[in-house]
């Protein structure tokens, strides 16, 4: 049952994402990263409780936002190591030389555009130092928002659900 949710979500928002691009006409690549992240921390979502009372009950969705975190914040980092960053370093540069291959791309991507754009050594220096401190700080922040909402409507529509679905 929980798979079901999972990719009906994720088939949806890939509609929503096609659409996105469809109807717009620009090189706006946000829509690809959200896609990636909302999905990603879906997964934890699974990790629920349904007995609220037991100190696993309480346990269990926290567990579920921190292994959403880590998550997303290690799958947006090789997003942007291998996918994100190169689209940008394409876009951003403006007398584009030839490239012909992917590993021309990426070495393309640290030469000039971590190089001499951002002033950064490497790639991994930038991952490590900028993208991944970033998508923690933001799963964090994403997880107390969510958690605090949950606590405080889950005693409001609990009892609505119970009633209206003949749930004992």
């Amino acid at each position: 049952m929980q798979i079901n949710y999972v990719l009906v979500n994720i088939i949806i928002a890939m509609k929503r994402t096609c659409a996105f691009y469809i109807c717009q006409n620009t090189q706006n690549h946000n829509e690809t990263s959200n896609f990636a992240c909302g999905k990603f921390k879906l997964l934890s979502k699974n990790v629920s409780a349904d007995n609220r009372k037991t100190m696993m009950g309480r346990v269990k969705p926290i567990c579920g936002l921190v292994i959403g975190i880590i998550a997303m914040a290690a799958v947006m980092s090789l997003a942007n190591a291998f996918v994100l960053t190169p689209i940008y370093a394409v876009t951003a540069v403006p007398n584009l030389p030839a490239i012909n291959s992917y590993s021309a791309l990426l070495s393309f991507t640290e030469k000039v555009y971590l190089g001499q754009l951002l002033h950064l050594p490497s790639m991994s220096t930038y991952i490590f130092s900028i993208i991944m401190p970033f998508n923690l700080l933001k799963g964090l922040i994403n997880a107390v928002a969510v958690y605090l909402l949950f606590e405080a409507t889950l005693k409001t529509i609990k009892p609505f659900v119970r009633k209206r679905f003949n749930l004992n």
